[in-house]
């Protein structure tokens, strides 16, 4: 204990990288234990204790918890940004929640943040994971449409499943578009 060995008080970061910790090894209910902690140690908690708390949920595949923390984090005051809600999305994909990742990209776009690469490969994980893969290859055209430049994982993602499930051909056509895009 800081407090008791005379080390003085944690601070906001301390308390951040011990949540994030948390969320690494995959421990929702210690991070969100630490986080709900925070005001009794005297500790205003920040988009950073939010997001390492929806971050943990996101690990987990638990989608209601991170939506729930997106919501707290909104009540406190403090706007979600392009973290909070890919956070929210790799929740969303790791449980194949295509429906829901759409909405959370929409609404991040609403709420005026811009999605990256990474938001929507989670929007596109979620669609493929689920079988989808040509409304995942539609998200691959609306993130260039967007101006946002497909990765690797953009398409990796639809390849592998098309592959496993044993559609050679089409996953074949997606890396000849991939290939043709200059995407290595």
């Amino acid at each position: 204990d800081l407090i008791g060995a005379g080390l003085g008080k944690p601070n906001a970061i301390c308390v951040n990288v011990t949540i994030s910790a948390c969320a690494k090894a995959g421990d929702v209910a210690r991070a969100e234990g630490w986080l709900n902690r925070m005001p009794a140690l005297g500790i205003e908690a920040d988009a950073m204790s939010y997001n390492a708390v929806i971050d943990a949920c996101a690990r987990a595949g638990d989608v209601d918890r991170a939506e729930f923390w997106l919501s707290q984090m909104r009540e406190a005051g403090l706007l979600p940004n392009v973290v909070s809600y890919s956070s929210v999305l790799h929740s969303c994909a790791k449980a194949g929640e295509a429906n829901r990742a759409e909405s959370w990209l929409k609404a991040m776009i609403q709420d005026g943040e811009e999605p990256n690469a990474i938001c929507y490969n989670e929007v596109i994980h979620a669609c493929a994971k689920i079988g989808d893969f040509s409304r995942a290859c539609k998200w691959i055209d609306s993130m260039t449409a967007q101006g946002v430049k497909p990765t690797v994982n953009s398409y990796s993602t639809i390849i592998d499943k098309l592959a496993k499930g044993g559609d050679i051909e089409a996953a074949e056509s997606l890396l000849e578009k991939m290939i043709a895009a200059g995407i290595k």
